[in-house]
Formats: structure tokens, sequence, C-alpha cells
């Protein structure tokens, strides 16, 4: 493009077409306010397609002006150099809003993909290697090569550059639509994980095809879930669960039962996670530590109740989850509370001398993890207020 004429234009002149960015009415109330009483100091950019002139850069200048019923505004007009004049335009508007700071994630992210897709329309992609002239060179440079001028726009780094592209072209039209004017358009770490999902491919696809294989058990025992989506995590953490002995979650080991058909079944495990939707649509669920959860849930109404590791397993639902001192915290927390409790527990003297100050009552129970003639009885404790 080249400027062939600045000065001012009739409103009515322009064509303001699609636009990358959507005129925020707010914004363009506020800058009429500013520009009443004194003059633009960025003309709006416009590019000649025949008679008439398209915008580019200034769609909130141009509104504002509209606003106070101006009949023209001061403009650059450009002349387009290329075949594709629609291109350039959006080129023009958005190399002026890339580096605007209240773009949000989501926006700056459209903004650089939209600008890849529009340079390498206009100039071409080269692996390089070829003899050309120094002016074909530049007319095709790979859209990568600018991307340190683009960072510098944006003040980010030539690799955030580049990620941003990556996230919006990892983001389905849907998703797009759904975030924006929401606070995940501005949360990139959301967005970064919400374009790693697969979400054209269901759950149950996912599972599918799955068998219960201890080399492929093995396999996910030491894949690292940071590495997954939240579908597929959730799919490994499935399969771990239903093909571990016990059902823990740590130092799993493979199961096996040896009078029964395999534990994880795709067409008896979709009706089951049916079930416990059912039976869980209605539940809120927490994700906090146990004193957290019964401050937050304290009433006079409120009843509990508590199903803590056992005495000396403490490590048994994850590393850091529950620690032996967490018995006496525990014992003076609900010691204290409004509503009331059920507490279950291995039978053990130090579980009776921590709980000595409420209801104990011994009761049995059969332990029949590891099936084949292994059941056994055993004692536990209900503790109660």
């Amino acid at each position: 493009m080249k400027l062939v004429e600045t000065g001012s234009v009739f409103i009515t002149d322009i064509d303001v077409g699609s636009r990358l960015r959507a005129v925020d009415e707010d914004v363009a109330q506020g800058l009429a306010a500013i520009i009443k009483d004194s003059v633009l100091l960025h003309p709006i950019s416009l590019l000649r397609v025949g008679n008439r002139l398209r915008l580019g850069p200034g769609g909130h200048r141009l509104r504002a002006f509209q606003i106070l019923e101006r009949e023209a505004i001061p403009a650059f007009i450009w002349e387009s150099e290329a075949d594709d004049p629609d291109a350039e335009i959006r080129m023009l508007e958005i190399t002026e809003n890339i580096g605007r700071r209240e773009l949000s994630a989501l926006d700056r992210a459209a903004h650089v993909a939209e600008l890849k897709t529009i340079y390498v329309k206009l100039h071409g992609e080269t692996r390089g290697g070829d003899r050309k002239s120094e002016k074909s060179k530049r007319q095709t440079l790979p859209f990568w090569s600018l991307s340190d001028e683009v960072s510098t726009k944006m003040g980010l780094s030539e690799r955030t550059v580049r990620a941003d592209a990556a996230l919006f072209d990892g983001l389905t039209p849907a998703s797009r639509k759904a975030v924006i004017g929401t606070a995940l358009a501005d949360n990139r770490a959301q967005l970064v994980v919400l374009s790693k999902q697969s979400l054209d491919t269901p759950f149950t696809e996912m599972l599918r095809w799955q068998l219960a294989s201890r080399a492929e058990f093995d396999r996910l025992v030491v894949q690292n879930p940071d590495s997954l989506t939240d579908l597929e995590r959730a799919a490994r953490v499935l399969y771990l669960q239903k093909t571990a002995f016990g059902g823990k979650v740590t130092k799993q080991s493979f199961g096996v039962i040896y009078d029964a058909p395999a534990r994880f079944d795709i067409s008896k495990l979709m009706p089951m996670l049916e079930d416990v939707h059912d039976r869980l649509c209605g539940v809120v669920i927490e994700c906090m530590g146990f004193a957290e959860f019964i401050g937050q849930y304290d009433r006079p109404e409120t009843l509990f109740y508590l199903d803590p590791p056992y005495w000396g397993n403490e490590t048994d639902y994850g590393e850091g989850s529950f620690c032996r001192a967490d018995f006496e915290l525990l014992a003076s927390l609900l010691f204290k509370i409004k509503g009331r409790f059920i507490l279950s527990l291995n039978d053990r003297p130090e579980v009776r001398k921590c709980f000595d100050a409420f209801n104990v009552k011994a009761v049995t129970t059969t332990y029949s993890l590891g099936g084949g003639g292994k059941a056994k009885v055993a004692k536990e404790l209900v503790i109660t207020n």
C-alpha cells in the first residue's frame, strides 16, 4: 500500500465492512466526549477501492464522529498495490490494534492468527534456499520472520506471539463465541487449556476401543498428567481406577480377578457413569481441606459424615492429603461444631484415645478387598457427637 492523500473525508463516502474487533459503544461515547471540544489527533485510515473508501483502523473514532453528527472526519487515504484490497485493509486494522493494551487475551490471539493468515495470503511463504532477488525475498518472507516486529508492538516475546496463533487455531468457532465477553476471554492460561481440548472427540469415543491391558495400565501409570488435556486426564483416571487393585490412587498395581471378566468394560462403564451422574446431579462438589469444608458448612442443622483414611494408612488417599496429626485437628474441630457428625475409623487404641470426648461405638464389618475367599471380619468404630 502507498499513502496517496491526507485530509477530511465525508463520512457518507466511507464503507465500514466487516470488522475483526467490534465497536464498543461505551468506548465510542467516551471518545466522542473527548473529541467534542478538541481535534482528532490520530486520523483514521482508509483504503481506496474503486470509487469508494474502505475503513481500516479507526472504527471507534468513526463512530465517535457519527455520535457527534459530524459530516467529515480526518483521514489518511491509502491505495492498494496488491490483488486483494480486502486483505490489505484487514492488515491495516490489525497492525494498529495489535498493540493495544485493552485487548483481551482472546482478542490478541485472534489478531495474531488473522495477521498470519492475511500475510501468507498476500505474500506467500518460502522455505528458503532459493536464489531470488532481494525485492522478491522481501515480498515472500515467511510470516514468522516478522514476528519480532509484531512482538515489539505488543510488548510480548516472539515465543508468545507464536503461541497466540497456535492458541487461536486450537479453539473451535463455538468455543471462541462462548467465551467472548466473559472473564475467560482474558485468562490466557485457561484459554490454552481450552484450545487443547479434543472438543470434536466425545469422552466416550476416547474410551470406546480401550481394553483391559497390563501394558496399557503400566503406560498410563507413568504418564505425566500435565501433558494431557482435561478429557484425556479424565479418561486416564477412569481407566486406572477401574483396572488398579483395590481402586488405589497411589502405588497402583494392575488388578486381576481370576474368576470374573475384566473390570474395564466399556459396554458396562457408560451405563455406570450415567447412574453416577443421575445420583450426583443435585450434589455440590467441593475441593477443599476438611477444616475449611467444616467451617464453610457448619450449621445447627448440618450432619457431617467423615471418612478419613484409616489410622496407619494416612497416605491411601494420596501423598500430602492427610497426615497423622490431622486426626487431632479433626477431633478439635468436631468438638466445636454446631451441627452433628458421624465418623468411621478402624478400631485402634490411638483412635479411641484421640476421639474419647465423643460417643464411640464398636462395630464389625467385612473387608473383602482381593476377593477369592480372602474376606475377613474386622472391627471399626462409629464416632458421633
